[in-house]
Formats: C-alpha cells, sequence, structure tokens
C-alpha cells in the first residue's frame, strides 16, 4: 500500500541521507497515524505533542544537537511544534522547521560543516 503523505516521503528520504552521513539520529513517531491504543500507550511511555520530526544527537560550535521539524513547502508548523522549537532553542539546540528534503539537506550540511 502506498503511503499517501508526502511529509512521510520526504522524511523517508531525508533518513536514507542522514544514514549515509553516519550520524547518530532518531526520528519521531509523531507523524504516524496509530489507533487510539496505541496513541494512549504512547503518550504514556513519554512521546511528546510538538516533538520535532529528526533529532540529531551530534554537538556542534555552541549547539548540543540538531531538531528538524519537517514540512511539505506548503505546510505549516503547529503551535505545539513551535513552542517545543522553542523550549530547544532555549536549551542549546539548534532547532528549526525546513519545509521540503533540499532545506533540510542544506540546514543538515550547514550544522555539520559548522556553517551556521
Amino acid at each position: 500500500m502506498r503511503n499517501r503523505s508526502p511529509e512521510h516521503d520526504i522524511q523517508v528520504k531525508l533518513a536514507r541521507y542522514i544514514d549515509l552521513l553516519g550520524l547518530l539520529w532518531c526520528a519521531s513517531a509523531g507523524g504516524m497515524r496509530t489507533g487510539i491504543r496505541t496513541a494512549v500507550k504512547m503518550k504514556a511511555a513519554g512521546y511528546k505533542k510538538g516533538c520535532p520530526d529528526i533529532m540529531i544527537c551530534e554537538p556542534r560550535a555552541e549547539y548540543c544537537g540538531l531538531f528538524i521539524e519537517l514540512k511539505t513547502a506548503t505546510g505549516t508548523a503547529s503551535p505545539s511544534q513551535k513552542a517545543f522549537i522553542k523550549a530547544l532553542e532555549d536549551r542549546g539546540y539548534r532547532a528549526v522547521i525546513c519545509k521540503g528534503f533540499e532545506a533540510a539537506k542544506s540546514e543538515i550540511d550547514n550544522y555539520m560543516g559548522g556553517r551556521l
């Protein structure tokens, strides 16, 4: 069955790219469709609304790590996503919203190359 989420397609492509770089990273399960039982279990286990899609655990310069909220070209971040991004920035992380694969790839390349 084909996935009908353009944002998911962007994230899959980005996951392959990050893996090629050999970085320590993880993705959140935020955009996944689940049943109510699974959603309740995820929340009980610590999933937080607004958590960015991509979490790169590689410190660079003054940052502790890089977090990316992925969006399509027309997508917009929710208030909870914006609040989570701000909270991460306040704690010393680079946290951004990227529209599309190329924007996210560029952000990662700049971050890893120390060009921020």
